[in-house]
């Protein structure tokens, strides 16, 4: 028995390597021929007039394409006869049954054969009763205390306050209308008034003159007598007009 598990054995090592021998001459002579192939390929190619790859595929492409739409067609065509066929037999089939043994054509026959689920009950199955409510959906957003009310913006405060008036006024109910007022109120002459204005223009009047610069001339100007300016000071309080300048 020995001997023959030895001799199995080297008959098994024998074949491995027979074959791994073959697998390794197989794969040098592919890739020799590949090789072979390649470089007759590209000798012939740089003899023969140069090519656009790209635009043999789309052209391939482009044919092919309408190859495909042709073949579609067709077998859009073929499925609808084959429902056309279908539909044919089947009315075909539906007439065959309808002649009796004798041959005797009855269009109201009706196959005797019981319904699904038993033949219907005198008054019919119990109208369904209407289903129970559904439980209430437990609410999405979850409510956070917060510490002290909601800070409201400028026109939320505006809204809040139109509306407490709205239902306060809704409340008192309906009030006698506002009396009504005048555009432009009407303009009386005052005593006060036309004091105070007089005076104002006395006062403007009198700025105005002493804060003119008075021109200096080369002559030597004369000294007013104390009658003199108390006569033109009067005059300007008065609101004569502006005297005559006294060289």
């Amino acid at each position: 028995i020995d001997a023959v598990l030895e001799a199995l054995n080297q008959q098994k090592q024998e074949h491995f390597a027979l074959l791994s021998s073959m697998a390794d001459g197989w794969r040098s002579d592919s890739i020799k021929q590949h090789e072979d192939i390649l470089q007759a390929v590209t000798s012939t190619a740089n003899q023969q007039i140069p090519f656009n790859v790209q635009k043999y595929l789309d052209g391939f492409s482009k044919a092919l394409s309408d190859e495909v739409k042709m073949l579609l067609a067709e077998v859009g065509n073929l499925r609808e006869e084959k429902r056309n066929l279908q539909h044919e037999l089947g009315y075909l089939m539906c007439m065959r049954s309808k002649y009796g043994p004798g041959g005797e054509f009855d269009p109201d026959w009706r196959p005797n054969v019981p319904m699904y689920g038993g033949p219907p009950g005198p008054g019919g199955p119990p109208p369904p009763g209407a289903p129970p409510a559904p439980p209430p959906a437990k609410p999405a957003w979850r409510n956070i205390q917060t510490q002290g009310p909601p800070k409201l913006s400028k026109r939320q405060r505006k809204l809040q306050r139109e509306q407490e008036e709205a239902a306060a006024a809704a409340a008192a109910g309906p009030s006698e209308p506002a009396p009504r007022a005048h555009s432009w109120a009407t303009w009386q002459r005052e005593l006060t008034f036309l004091l105070e204005f007089r005076l104002w223009s006395l006062v403007l009047t009198v700025s105005f003159f002493f804060l003119q610069p008075i021109p200096r001339l080369h002559l030597r100007q004369r000294r007013l007598k104390p009658s003199l300016l108390r006569r033109r000071h009067h005059r300007v309080c008065s609101g004569r007009g502006r005297p005559r300048e006294v060289s």
